[in-house]
Order: structure tokens, then C-alpha cells, then sequence
């Protein structure tokens, strides 16, 4: 099962990232508000 995952805006004109590390195993459980994953973007 899949779910869509709403992120902040990461920048004016950035609109993809790269997923560097999951916070969170499949079967965890989530709470609204948990950090899921880090992401890396192309801006320094």
C-alpha cells in the first residue's frame, strides 16, 4: 500500500530532492507530524 507524502516547498525554485535516509520501517507506526526521511536537494 502506498500513501502520498505532502513536503514543505524546499526552495522558490526547487521542486524535487533526493531521499538520503528513512526515519521510519515499514510497519512503524506514524504519527502526523513525524520526521520520515531526510533529503538532500541540488542547492548548497
Amino acid at each position: 500500500m502506498s500513501y502520498e507524502v505532502k513536503m514543505p516547498q524546499l526552495g522558490m525554485n526547487q521542486d524535487t530532492a533526493i531521499i538520503l535516509s528513512w526515519f521510519k520501517k515499514e510497519g512503524d507506526k506514524i504519527e502526523k507530524g513525524d520526521p520520515l526521511f531526510e533529503v538532500e536537494t541540488d542547492k548548497a
